[in-house]
C-alpha cells in the first residue's frame, strides 16, 4: 500500500466515511501501509460501527478477543454485531 493511498482512506475516514473507516481499521489491524495497532483499528472500527457497520462491530469484537485478550468487551462487540444485523 503506498503513502498516498493511506492518506486518501485516512482523509476519507475523518470526513466520515465508513467504508473508508472500516479499511483504515484493516490497515491497522494487518499493519498494511501503517504499523500494526490494535488500538488504533479498534477507534477506527468503531467509528464505522457507528454507522451501523456489522463488519467493524465484528471486528473490534475479533480484536479485544484476539488482541487484547478482553472477553467481556469482546462479548458486548459480539453482541452489536448480531443487533447490526450480522452473526
Amino acid at each position: 500500500m503506498t503513502v498516498e493511498a493511506v492518506k486518501w482512506y485516512r482523509m476519507a475516514a475523518e470526513r466520515g466515511h465508513a467504508q473508508a473507516q472500516l479499511k483504515l481499521g484493516w490497515m491497522f489491524t494487518v499493519g498494511l501501509g501503517v504499523p500494526e495497532d490494535p488500538i488504533e483499528a479498534i477507534r477506527w472500527y468503531r467509528r464505522a460501527s457507528e454507522q451501523d457497520s456489522p463488519e467493524a462491530s465484528q471486528m473490534v469484537d475479533y480484536l479485544y478477543k484476539s488482541q487484547l485478550g478482553d472477553d467481556a468487551e469482546a462479548v458486548k462487540w459480539y453482541r452489536k454485531a448480531a443487533e447490526q444485523g450480522s452473526v
